[in-house]
């Protein structure tokens, strides 16, 4: 596995160059000109925090104290919840909590790519700081993805280093990557520490998506549109995100000094709802036609791997109607593009 990894010495000549001219690539006022009038001024970037959840109030209320502890400028941090159709209160709850925080309320499911658009539609931010309710983030996360972005107009999508939050110095995630030919997916240091030379000693690292927690310059969705809720609804939307980034020109960049720490198993944990196996078959394979066609042969395979580890965490019926799930869900995927709506109403 490639990685490419930007250090600090390597970078001192280019943050001071880029904070001159970005002219090759970008316009004067979009980047560094902007970033420097800013400082300047005493001005910061208004940050809109999108936070769609379903039914996770407890996991809710815990990131947004964590936001409220931010570093950075109360005033220029808004914080967007998503609820989709929650069912334990979380509208009531959150709003009587912390009736600063914008939360808007869907009658219907709309998974995780449509809450995370309605957030675009009212947000007013320059940045967006998309993260799953499961999280904490850390005092200094948003102030160092906002200065490395506004350093570098080349960035498109940063993110945090993922820590587990039951093993606070131990990587979840430090971003993804898509291992050409056939786009095998893999997760960068999992289970390393933040001792390693790669994270502690390193200003930025390269990769090609990256899940659960991002930042994306809002001027971004007018290139290239909003999240597909359409073909990835609930899984995949991220890589799909991060990839047509990409393909404008932009970098997408792990900030190893932003830090948040996500509420997951460290063990290999494989809960699992039906309707998140069906979703899983389905995105999966809507993924593999978009950008890697040939992957598609090999999804046999991954009906096994699937298989596999399913029934080693859940045997019995249950199983067998996951297992069922995610078949239908691939046959959907290939066939044809089927909404969350559709999907629901076939369940009813």
């Amino acid at each position: 596995m490639t990685i490419r990894i930007i250090n600090n010495e390597r970078l001192k000549f280019r943050l001071r160059k880029k904070a001159l001219n970005y002219a090759d690539k970008f316009s004067w006022d979009q980047t560094a000109g902007e970033f420097i009038k800013r400082v300047r001024m005493g001005q910061n970037p208004l940050v809109s925090i999108i936070i769609p959840t379903y039914n996770r109030k407890q996991e809710l209320t815990r990131l947004i104290e964590s936001i409220k502890q931010s570093g950075y400028p109360k005033e220029s941090i808004e914080i967007i919840v998503v609820d989709d159709a929650s069912t334990d209160g979380t509208y009531r709850s959150i709003r009587k909590r912390f009736p600063d925080v914008k939360v808007i309320k869907n009658t219907k499911r709309r998974m995780t790519s449509g809450a995370r658009n309605i957030g675009i539609h009212c947000s007013k931010g320059d940045y967006l700081f998309f993260i799953d309710h499961d999280n904490v983030i850390d005092r200094n996360a948003i102030n160092e993805l906002v200065n490395f972005m506004e350093r570098n107009g080349d960035v498109g999508l940063a993110g945090p280093i993922m820590y587990y939050y039951s093993v606070p110095k131990e990587i979840w995630c430090a971003g993804g990557k898509l291992r050409q030919p056939l786009y095998f997916t893999s997760w960068m240091f999992q289970h390393e520490t933040s001792e390693i030379p790669q994270v502690a000693n390193t200003y930025a690292m390269e990769c090609d998506y990256i899940p659960n927690a991002f930042m994306v310059r809002k001027r971004i969705i007018k290139e290239i549109g909003f999240f597909d809720e359409k073909n990835f609804p609930l899984l995949w939307e991220d890589a799909d995100f991060s990839l047509r980034i990409k393909q404008r020109g932009y970098q997408i960049v792990i900030v190893p000094k932003a830090k948040v720490w996500h509420d997951v198993s460290t063990g290999r944990d494989f809960h699992i709802t039906e309707e998140r196996a069906f979703f899983r078959g389905r995105d999966r394979t809507r993924f593999y036609l978009k950008y890697v066609p040939l992957r598609t042969l090999m999804l046999p395979i991954d009906m096994l791997g699937f298989s596999v580890v399913l029934f080693a965490y859940d045997r019995g019926s249950r199983g067998s109607k996951k297992l069922l799930q995610y078949l239908k869900g691939i046959v959907h995927g290939l066939v044809l593009a089927t909404s969350a709506n559709q999907y629901k109403k076939e369940q009813s």
